[in-house]
């Protein structure tokens, strides 16, 4: 899992890239985290994040514009929004943020917020076995249609085609 953490204040990114580890250490789950100071920075990167941290507000970029961009780029990543600020609420939902942290950090919020999220993340895949007993993990999300093919499933989505035994 690729995660990363964007906030103008060094303390914070530390803080959450701590308990971040901590965390996916303890639930035996492999992830490489990153972390930007500035937004821009950020959308340069080619990396295909899985998770967000953003601070909403930042000197030259909003978290919520950020989220926006990473979420064209993205579409199931998962969003965590950052600030001292309950003013973003609105805007935080409407980009679809998966929750809302409030500065200080709360650690127990944050891991049952990632339970949360894990849960959510893990029921939008699906495990198949494909016709040449390989399995391949589908989002459900990038399925067209799916139909009946020689007495086999063809499962047809945004990536490719596969055919399934089941």
């Amino acid at each position: 899992m690729k995660i990363v953490i964007c906030d103008d204040e060094f303390k914070i990114r530390k803080e959450i890239k701590y308990a971040l580890s901590n965390y996916f250490s303890e639930n035996l789950i492999d992830t490489e985290i990153y972390d930007f100071e500035k937004g821009e920075d950020l959308l340069q990167s080619t990396i295909n994040f899985d998770m967000a941290f953003l601070d909403v507000e930042m000197p030259t970029s909003s978290g919520i514009e950020i989220g926006r961009e990473l979420k064209q780029k993205f579409p199931n990543i998962v969003i965590f929004m950052i600030t001292a600020y309950s003013d973003y609420l609105d805007d935080a939902f409407e980009l679809g943020a998966y929750r809302f942290l409030q500065k200080p950090l709360d650690v127990p919020r944050l891991y049952r917020s990632l339970d949360a999220a894990l849960l959510s993340i893990s029921s939008r895949d699906i495990k198949i076995i494909c016709a040449n007993n390989e399995s391949a993990i589908i989002s459900t999300g990038s399925i067209v249609y799916c139909e009946s093919y020689k007495r086999k499933t063809k499962i047809v989505t945004f990536n490719g085609v596969f055919i399934s035994k089941e």
